[in-house]
């Protein structure tokens, strides 16, 4: 007898999905989650997002190049990288993507995403909310965690970032030592 489930997940889902975030910045855990979607949906968009609220590490343009250095990694040809500044529900309605990936490394990232989830039905009920779990290996990391330990300046960083990454890091904060 044939697994039906199995079939399914062989088959790429012909639709497109956004990866949102500020990504400041990009890790292993961030392109982890694109890489396994990049095998599920036609097109992974990520979505770099300008949050005036936050007090960013890196400019928009450090994030884009971040990103786009650790995709390449990847050689996937299924994946764009594009900015937006606003709510992501607005980036939504404005380019008909409606499918939104997010990574879920524990129970507070679940209920976080949950709640992002209603308001995002709320404003377009079109949506919906994908969410992977982060790989077991990769749970542990966080974009928080690579700002604190170069706030306090522990520059290796490797085991957070993708390969690479440290030194495009290392050049664009002359960071000594990394």
């Amino acid at each position: 007898m044939v697994n039906r489930n199995l079939l399914s997940l062989e088959r790429k889902i012909m639709t497109n999905i956004i990866f949102p975030g500020t990504f400041d910045p990009f890790t292993k855990g961030h392109q982890d989650l694109v890489e396994r979607a990049s095998k599920i949906f036609d097109k992974v968009t990520i979505v770099c997002v300008i949050n005036k609220k936050k007090n960013m590490m890196f400019s928009l343009k450090e994030r884009v190049i971040i990103i786009e250095k650790s995709v390449e990694k990847l050689c996937v040809s299924n994946v764009e990288v594009v900015t937006h500044e606003g709510m992501i529900i607005d980036f939504c309605k404005m380019n008909k993507k409606y499918l939104i990936l997010r990574g879920l490394r524990n129970n507070t990232d679940l209920g976080y995403e949950y709640n992002m989830s209603i308001h995002n039905d709320l404003l377009c009920d079109r949506t919906e909310t994908i969410c992977m779990l982060t790989n077991n290996n990769l749970f542990h990391i966080s974009s928080s965690a690579v700002r604190e330990l170069l706030d306090y300046g522990h520059f290796n960083i490797s085991h957070l970032v993708v390969d690479g990454i440290e030194d495009v890091i290392k050049e664009m904060k002359n960071y000594e030592n990394i």
